[in-house]
């Protein structure tokens, strides 16, 4: 099953915001515009205030997603995955 980080968007952003204790913006890989760095569309990345996840992934549902953000979460907080 397919899930589409738009299908999602909304409620993972409340969900890193719960985990963070602040907001983060939730973003598609396709959307990350750096001049030296390309993201894969099938990865994730984060910056300064936004979690750009892939746009869709095979999954059974959209814990998948909250998986991928608490990777980078846990990666700015503590500096490790």
């Amino acid at each position: 099953m397919q899930i589409e980080l738009a299908e999602v968007e909304a409620s993972l952003a409340l969900f890193a915001e719960g985990i963070a204790g602040r907001y983060y913006h939730i973003a598609a890989t396709s959307e990350f515009a750096g001049r030296r760095v390309r993201l894969d569309p099938g990865a994730s990345a984060l910056t300064r205030d936004t979690l750009y996840l892939p746009e869709r992934l095979e999954a059974p549902d959209a814990s998948a997603f909250r998986v991928l953000a608490l990777q980078q979460l846990a990666h700015r907080e503590f500096g490790s995955y």
